[in-house]
């Protein structure tokens, strides 16, 4: 965006429109560093959630080994932004798409996740034709039921495919036990995660005992970070959503991040005393985790934000509106007023946008382009 036609104050935004509190974001990132400080583990964390090489930047500058990526389009746009170190966590399955990933090899330190003999051929053959060398992980699967190696045995074959091709080489192996992290408890999400991280431990025990060295050993996500960054041997973790944070993570037990992340809305209608409509909807914020709505008045750390709501009910979210019942509001709503409404899922909001404000308080000091939005080829 052109300066001179960039808001200077969050009132003055277009709604509705992705805003990120740079403070809030800040804390965050130094809130998962410090859990880590403790630990030899370090965070390679998923760009997915923020598609957006400014905050990929920001995390490897405040100690991240580099950033985790969903597709090749997604790595495409965090090398393009600067981003030199970079995990693409999910197969390739096709001449084109691996033939632009080993491209990217020409650039970046690339890795990229296989799980069978074939994506082993596949990259290998594109990085022949690329001139390039390219990392390659084996992925595991440890109770996601997912893509992934299941046994010891098959992770030691693969690996064993992998040094052998031309244009590749071995860097590890990486997992992701997704069906743990939502778990509400924080005990009960130990236990399961932990009988997942051990399967990938055996994994990578029976890989050394073949002679083959292991670099990477990378799993973990919002919800299991403080298993997996603490647990013998795991190299990295790949959560994501720490750094924005949305309503279904901030219900979780034991996830002491902040709403970095929000959407500013409009009221643009009072129909009616216990009736608003905002100008938000489901083409501006997704809802696959619940339905979206008003920030609450007090943060984490005890203290009032300027933009909380109480006494609000969501009674329905459509499109381009969404409607308010108001039962006794903490602040009344005027036709006009802007609102910060918390996404339920970060990750999926910010594919719906092509740029995010960036403010500290009330100021506006950046508009970023997500770049990764849409990327998912």
């Amino acid at each position: 965006m052109n300066a001179a036609c960039m808001p200077k104050h969050k009132s003055e935004v277009e709604t509705p429109a992705l805003v990120i509190d740079l403070d809030a974001m800040e804390r965050n990132m130094a809130l998962m560093n410090n859990l880590l400080s403790d630990s030899a583990t370090k965070l390679r964390p998923h760009s997915k959630t923020h598609k957006t090489p400014q905050v990929g930047l920001a995390q490897v500058a405040a100690g991240a080994v580099g950033v985790t990526c969903a597709k090749a389009g997604e790595a495409e746009a965090m090398v393009d932004g600067g981003v030199k170190d970079v995990l693409i966590a999910s197969e390739l399955v096709g001449r084109s798409k691996n033939l632009r990933a080993a491209r990217l090899a020409r650039r970046a330190d690339l890795k990229v996740a296989c799980e069978s003999a074939q994506n082993v051929r596949e990259l290998s053959a594109a990085a022949l034709e690329a001139g390039t060398t390219v990392g390659a992980v084996i992925e595991a699967d440890i109770g996601n039921r997912r893509c992934g190696v299941r046994t010891p045995e098959q992770a030691v074959e693969l690996a064993r495919a992998i040094v052998a091709a031309r244009g590749l080489v071995f860097r590890g192996i990486m997992a992701y036990e997704g069906h743990c992290v939502f778990i509400q408890e924080v005990d009960k999400r130990r236990v399961e995660a932990e009988k997942a991280l051990g399967a990938l431990m055996a994994m990578v025990e029976a890989i050394r005992a073949a002679g083959i060295p292991v670099d990477i050993v990378s799993a973990g996500g919002t919800g299991t970070f403080m298993i997996a960054g603490h647990y013998p041997g795991i190299t990295d973790i790949q959560a994501g959503s720490y750094i924005l944070m949305d309503s279904r993570y901030a219900s979780m037990e034991g996830i002491p991040f902040e709403q970095s992340l929000t959407l500013l809305s409009t009221v643009m209608s009072r129909p009616l005393r216990d009736l608003a409509v905002l100008d938000y909807g489901l083409k501006s914020i997704t809802r696959e985790f619940g339905v979206p709505g008003p920030a609450p008045a007090i943060r984490k750390d005890g203290t009032l934000n300027s933009y909380g709501l109480d006494g609000i009910e969501v009674l329905g979210v459509s499109e381009e509106h969404t409607r308010f019942g108001l039962q006794n509001p903490s602040r009344d709503l005027k036709v006009g007023d802007k609102v910060d409404i918390v996404p339920t899922h970060c990750c999926t909001t910010m594919n719906t946008h092509d740029i995010v404000y960036v403010v500290r308080g009330e100021e506006v000091r950046d508009v970023w382009r997500i770049t990764g939005r849409g990327k998912f080829v």
